[in-house]
């Protein structure tokens, strides 16, 4: 009884220093998202999913537990986030389902090695096809560091265990379905990927279209301001797709009234000149709010509004 107890108590202290560590992070170095609700209950979220899944393959399933997709939590992490971020959640997973398998140092090595993998392989992504190739890159990483392992233990190829290869091609596989993921945690939490933002900045959308046909002056105005700040937001390291996508809706209120703002009036008359300046000063300032009211009509996200 005492040893039991003496088990458990040591267990939840680890995994509670763990989450500290995890908290103390985010607190020091990434001071946006731990101050972020949101944010905070999104990572959470993903740790207490994989450390759950894997409680209940091998609780109640014969099945191994690399079958377990556990790439997938620095692969959406870092989608949303970055990099740094996405590895330290991924190891303190990782540690905590360590006090659980049954060969907790071969798990470990091979799991850090595949989440180094995951995050290294993934700077943006921004098409679909990106996905595969990490899943490739992903069991590429499983077969080397398992392999390794075997040739360290075993030292004679006749002895070498091949069946894990299945599982970690089962686990790369589930890899594909991280695109879905990503899309149900953008509207649970209120996020955005750079999958959102490149189709956002589709000229060739409906709303990107119709605001080329009602204001062709300031839609080119726009372009030009979203390439400047985006080369602006390249040098400083800022979120330039971010940018670029702001600047390129910065100004859709004007579609509203285009009359009334210099670049859509080729020349001719003014309209503002027959207002008073307090009239026309509103009517200028309304855009802003115009281009609000229009962003929620198309369901923009909150960030870009």
């Amino acid at each position: 009884f005492d040893r039991s107890y003496l088990v458990v108590a040591g267990e939840i202290l680890l995994i509670t220093g763990l989450i500290v560590l995890l908290f103390l992070y985010l607190s020091l170095f990434r001071p946006r998202i731990f101050d972020n609700l949101n944010h905070l209950a999104f990572i959470n979220l993903l740790i207490l999913i994989v450390i759950g899944l894997a409680s209940t393959v091998i609780q109640y399933t014969s099945v191994s537990y690399f079958v377990i997709p556990y790439a997938l939590l620095p692969v959406i992490v870092r989608v949303f986030f970055d990099s740094r971020t996405a590895l330290f959640a991924h190891l303190i997973a990782m540690m905590i389902i360590s006090l659980i398998v049954d060969n907790a140092f071969q798990f470990l090595i091979i799991e850090i090695a595949v989440g180094m993998t995951a995050v290294s392989s993934l700077k943006d992504m921004t098409q679909r096809s990106q996905l595969a190739h990490t899943a490739l890159l992903i069991f590429v990483s499983y077969t080397l560091v398992h392999l390794s392992l075997e040739f360290i233990s075993e030292g004679d190829l006749r002895r070498i265990n091949w069946g894990p290869l299945v599982y970690f091609g089962i686990s790369s596989g589930f890899m594909l379905f991280a695109y879905l993921l990503i899309y149900i945690f953008e509207k649970l939490f209120g996020l955005i990927s750079a999958v959102t933002l490149l189709e956002l900045t589709n000229v060739n959308s409906d709303l990107m279209m119709q605001f080329a046909e009602r204001a062709p002056g300031t839609f080119q105005h726009t372009l030009q301001v979203s390439n400047l700040a985006t080369e602006a937001a390249k040098k400083i390291g800022a979120n330039s797709l971010l940018v670029r996508t702001g600047a390129l809706y910065h100004d859709i209120g004007k579609m509203k009234h285009p009359e009334y703002f210099i670049e859509n009036q080729l020349g001719g008359p003014n309209p503002l000149n027959t207002m008073d300046f307090e009239e026309a000063a509103k009517v200028i300032i309304g855009h802003v709010n115009d281009g609000i009211e229009i962003a929620k009509k198309e369901h923009l996200p909150e960030q870009i509004i």
